[in-house]
């Protein structure tokens, strides 16, 4: 018997038949398992991160993948020096996002896609420059679809998204389509530069118009729109990106530390 049989043999009733699907969703659906029959209760830690890669025989990066569908799902948080702590027993519908680092939006990124791609050139006038911001006359590739999960079992609800990817990076186009993680990173790996930061801001809105009808949402109903701007090493925006959901699906979690 393999390594990977025989982990998972260690609990019988975890053993749910999963066909083709990744091994850090699999080896989620089986933590999620665990959390709802009481092998970690709620305000128990799961095990280290070590432990889980030993008992289901997959990588650290397997292991981080899977607890992080779990934070999707509302059933755990992550607390640095803590570890992961059991929060509900239950799959939450509403979605919530939870951000602390430049490498948690990546790692979202990996679990979406876009589809439907528009590609067209703008320039920005008075209110594009005031909506970045950025110096009217300038530039850029805009990219309008439509975010959602790359697999349907993934609690995460669909997008509305709008990009904005300045001119002399815009030879990405083609690739877009099948980067298989946020587009800042293709940016980053085809241009060799640097994204060090991540400004974010979150605003409440009306959907209307084409976004009500790709979202399924009744016109004039509240939505929730994440702006981020992605800032170089030169302090400049390579790009901004627009992500507009269903307000009621959707929630953002930002977890702020004292510095020490």
């Amino acid at each position: 018997m393999d390594a990977r049989n025989k982990s998972i043999s260690r609990r019988p009733r975890s053993a749910v038949p999963i066909k083709a699907k990744p091994r850090y969703s699999e080896v989620a659906d089986q933590l999620m398992l665990n959390i709802i029959t009481g092998a970690y209760p709620i305000g128990s830690l799961l095990p280290s991160e070590a432990e889980l890669c030993q008992e289901y025989g997959v990588s650290r990066h397997t292991v981080r993948e899977a607890v992080r569908l779990l934070q999707l799902r509302g059933m755990v948080s992550r607390q640095q020096g803590r570890g992961t702590s059991v929060e509900s027993d239950r799959h939450h519908a509403r979605f919530s996002l939870p951000l602390s680092s430049i490498d948690e939006v990546e790692r979202h990124g990996r679990f979406t896609h876009l589809v439907d791609l528009r590609f067209d050139e703008v320039i920005a006038n008075d209110a594009v420059a005031a909506l970045l911001p950025c110096a009217i006359g300038e530039r850029f590739l805009r990219i309008r679809s439509h975010r959602v999960p790359r697999e349907r079992s993934m609690p995460l609800p669909p997008a509305w998204n709008e990009t904005y990817i300045l001119a002399r990076y815009a030879d990405v186009r083609d690739e877009i389509q099948h980067w298989p993680g946020a587009i800042y990173s293709l940016v980053e790996q085809r241009h060799g530069i640097k994204i060090v930061s991540i400004r974010q801001e979150a605003t409440a809105t009306f959907l209307r118009g084409e976004v009500a009808q790709r979202l399924h949402a009744k016109p004039g109903s509240a939505g929730l729109t994440i702006k981020r701007a992605y800032v170089g090493r030169d302090g400049v925006a390579a790009l901004f990106g627009f992500n507009t959901y269903v307000g009621d699906q959707f929630s953002l979690v930002m977890d702020l530390r004292r510095d020490e």
